[in-house]
């Protein structure tokens, strides 16, 4: 399980776009975290960093993934 997700997050730092919106995630990542899931840390405080233009969410690609790595190892997940 480690192995795919190195390979996961390995392959989006080198292939995602440098910055797109929650929307865009499921396209982007998935089965790794919802748009709905993401949304729901937003509204608690406790998401990733964001940007806002106009009512979309816009999200930078490394400071998300982070984000999404760190989420998972509270979580009891190791990810490399």
């Amino acid at each position: 399980m480690k192995a795919m997700h190195c390979d996961v997050f390995g392959t989006a730092r080198r292939e995602l776009p440098p910055a797109f919106s929650v929307q865009e995630v499921a396209n982007l990542l998935p089965g790794v975290i919802a748009p709905g899931t993401v949304y729901n840390h937003l509204s608690r405080g406790d998401g990733p960093p964001h940007q806002k233009i106009g009512r979309r969410v816009i999200l930078e690609r490394d400071t998300f993934l982070n984000w999404v790595q760190n989420r998972h190892a509270k979580n009891g997940l190791e990810i490399a």
